[in-house]
């Protein structure tokens, strides 16, 4: 009886000692191809494990949290190994390509008040796929001011959605004109996303 319980307290002692690692996805979501995508390891000594991922990259961020970039879409798998080697935890996520959606605040395709509308005009950048992330962006694209028959076309350039480039060239637009942003790429770190066109009538 006396060896049965040494042998119980023994098993008992291990499961006590025993350290619990979860991976932990800091945005529910399936991972975004080449962006940001934040875990987070909670457990004792989260520090002394080894986080790979066999798909794109991982950029530790501090002692227990990293970085995802997956380059593929598809499937990725995420592994912790202890320095040892052993495999604590392995999971299984879905890559998406990210979905963009550009517009411009404060107008709803009619511009009625053109004088408010150059002094507030900026690029909102939006994706349902990077709800909580924040990022700086540029995005290169034509403006296209379209007066009678007559057709006037301006390359420029926007940093976080600001359109002060435009700002001077938007003064002579009058009532009747029709403006468009035109092949509009957003460029995010080394990435190039392409997203639909912006129309908009002055009334």
């Amino acid at each position: 009886m006396r060896n049965y319980l040494l042998i119980i307290l023994f098993f008992l002692s291990i499961r006590a000692n025993a350290q619990e690692i979860f991976l932990v996805q800091e945005i529910k979501r399936d991972l975004v191809q080449s962006m940001p995508n934040p875990f987070s390891i909670i457990g004792k000594n989260c520090q002394n494990y080894i986080v790979s991922c066999d798909n794109g990259e991982i950029r530790r961020s501090s002692d227990c949290k990293f970085i995802v970039y997956p380059k593929n879409i598809g499937a990725a798998k995420i592994t912790i190994h202890t320095k040892s080697g052993k495999l604590v935890s392995e999971e299984k996520y879905h890559v998406k390509s990210v979905e963009f959606i550009l517009n411009i605040n404060g107008s709803d395709k009619k511009i009625f008040a053109v004088d408010h509308f150059i002094k507030s005009a900026r690029f909102q950048l939006y994706s349902n796929d990077l709800m909580c992330s924040s990022f700086s962006w540029n995005a290169n694209f034509e403006t296209v001011i379209v007066e009678d028959n007559k057709k006037t076309i301006i390359n420029a350039h926007s940093k976080d959605g600001n359109l002060d480039e435009l700002k001077e060239k938007m003064k002579s637009l009058k009532p009747g004109n029709i403006i468009i942003f035109h092949k509009i790429k957003v460029l995010i770190e080394n990435n190039e996303y392409n997203v639909s066109d912006i129309v908009l009538e002055i009334i």
